[in-house]
């Protein structure tokens, strides 16, 4: 039904603007542009039935589809409000023009002509674009039927096909090359479920490793060996799972202490330059210890994480640490996001610091 929306509903209203009795409009302007707004109405139509191969409501977008699997019992009202509501006031907003138009009559000008154009390119760009889509999935779907390989579809994430690396604009890709005997070695590789795939230069054709590569464990940083510039990252989010899940991640901080005072009160500063609906709680050398060391409320709606930001509202957080949760030698501090169900939750770090006790 979403679709009814763009198709219809400009069209109802470009003609109630242009009917209602108050209204006052150059009447040549407003051919044009009932004119270019049909156009518009009728290419949304003939784009939607072609690709339903010409039945109504037969297919549901697969968007929508794998947010229903993801929210579940809830997805009803949620996609109320973050569906068809924000689809109403996305589409009032674009609309407007066509309330101006009919109710300003001034004669035609040189913006008149530039705004035609534009809106005339726009819908053969749209048509071209919607042809080319609809002959490679038809294309797609003939090879099928004759047992023949198909081209990979863009909207696939990895695992794919042989070659359907060159394709995948959604994922993340990590590159490596082999050394004289052919061993290799990649570092620096996000959580997820991927495929291995590789080529000899000056050999025709590529080649794909037959089984999935899971990478599980979250980050890992340590103190005194590892590099901030290329081990830690800023962003605290959650992993997408195979099934397309998103789960809070678990990050550890492996350090070194010489000595411990038992008695002492350590003091362990978090300094979060965003958070977005994040939950983190900390364990001291416990990660299955039922309740956390410390944590933060939930907290943040800022945007940062999603817009590519790099910080928000700031929050500062100090927690204190009692000595006999610390051990000489070895430690290690776990972090978790406990938020999940969304790729945008999560928080970004500005420093996190662990002070000693007042000497």
């Amino acid at each position: 039904m979403i679709g009814l929306y763009w198709m219809v509903i400009p069209v109802m209203l470009l003609h109630f603007y242009s009917n209602y009795p108050m209204a006052e409009y150059n009447q040549l302007r407003s051919l044009v542009v009932t004119i270019l707004t049909w156009i518009w109405s009728i290419r949304m139509i003939h784009s939607y039935f072609r690709r339903e191969n010409w039945q109504w409501g037969v297919k549901q977008d697969w968007r929508y589809i794998d947010l229903g699997h993801q929210y579940g019992k809830n997805w009803w009202w949620i996609s109320f409000f973050a569906i068809y509501l924000s689809q109403q006031v996305l589409q009032m907003g674009i609309c407007l023009p066509l309330y101006v138009v009919h109710s300003v009559d001034k004669p035609l000008s040189f913006l008149d002509f530039i705004a035609t154009a534009t809106c005339i390119s726009g819908i053969t760009i749209a048509f071209y674009a919607d042809t080319q889509l609809h002959n490679f999935i038809s294309r797609n779907q003939k090879l099928k039927q004759l047992g023949q390989p198909i081209v990979p579809v863009l909207d696939k994430a990895l695992p794919g096909d042989v070659g359907s690396w060159q394709y995948e604009t959604k994922g993340y890709q990590f590159w490596t090359q082999t050394d004289e005997t052919g061993h290799f070695n990649i570092t620096g590789v996000r959580p997820g479920t991927y495929n291995l795939y590789s080529w000899v230069p000056g050999i025709i054709g590529d080649y794909k490793y037959n089984y999935d590569i899971n990478v599980k464990q979250d980050l890992v940083y340590k103190v005194g060996v590892s590099d901030y510039r290329k081990d830690w990252f800023f962003a605290h989010v959650t992993r997408r799972t195979r099934s397309k899940n998103y789960i809070p991640t678990t990050w550890q901080i492996s350090f070194k202490l010489p000595s411990v005072d038992p008695n002492g009160t350590y003091t362990l500063r978090v300094a979060l330059a965003s958070a977005t609906y994040s939950h983190l709680q900390g364990r001291i050398n416990k990660p299955s210890r039922p309740m956390p060391h410390f944590e933060t409320p939930s907290i943040g709606r800022s945007n940062a994480i999603a817009r590519h930001g790099i910080h928000g509202l700031y929050w500062l957080f100090n927690f204190q640490i009692q000595g006999l949760q610390l051990q000489k030698g070895e430690n290690i501090i776990y972090l978790k996001q406990i938020k999940g169900g969304n790729p945008f939750y999560g928080h970004q770090y500005d420093y996190i610091r662990l002070e000693g006790p007042p000497q």
